[in-house]
């Protein structure tokens, strides 16, 4: 063959076209009872791009089938309104099947007044948003909650992170769209758990 990669070998090394990654699951809702939710938006992306998405049914089971090549990186997202934002990461490979349950946490409602937003218990608390904001927030103990990181316990470069707590905060503006960028001047504390 004069050294040349015939075209299926070539694809059988990457995935052939048309090659997918079936992602399939549980998303239930966080705590003791681990109650099913239905309803819930998941979105796979795929080089920043939406590949598959779904809803989770009413017994919160879900599929996704997303085109794929080998070492393709797949977020995938869960989100529903109330809850906790989760996101997984995983590298793809195709035919591949991978099992995936979530558990998302319910946000607790932030009270605003005169341009400061908290929580009830005074854990989280964020000053300098604009009149009419609202919110929900919910403050996490990673060593009890470890299922609730935001990913792997590693920085941008690998090395381990020690995280003392993390916070899921969600704001939306006066006229109820999401709140996504906040003055230079907004201070967000964050009060750590004792373990």
């Amino acid at each position: 063959n004069g050294g040349r990669i015939r075209r299926q070998d070539r694809e059988s090394d990457q995935g052939a076209v048309g090659s997918k990654m079936t992602i399939s699951g549980t998303v239930v809702l966080a705590g003791a009872q681990a109650t099913a939710l239905s309803g819930v938006k998941i979105e796979a992306l795929l080089k920043g791009a939406t590949a598959a998405s779904a809803q989770s049914g009413t017994d919160g089971k879900y599929t996704l089938s997303i085109p794929i090549s080998a070492g393709d990186a797949v977020a995938v997202v869960f989100r529903q309104d109330g809850k906790a934002t989760q996101a997984r990461r995983l590298l793809g490979g195709p035919n591949a099947t991978v099992t995936l349950n979530v558990a998302l946490a319910e946000l607790q409602a932030l009270t605003c007044t005169a341009g400061k937003c908290a929580l009830a218990n005074t854990l989280i608390s964020i000053e300098g948003v604009p009149a009419g904001t609202t919110g929900k927030a919910r403050l996490f103990n990673p060593v009890l909650e470890t299922d609730q990181f935001p990913g792997n316990f590693e920085d941008n470069t690998g090395k381990l992170l020690l995280s003392g707590v993390f916070a899921t905060v969600e704001l939306t503006d006066g006229q109820g769209q999401p709140l996504k960028t906040l003055a230079t001047a907004t201070v967000i504390g964050v009060l750590a758990y004792n373990v």
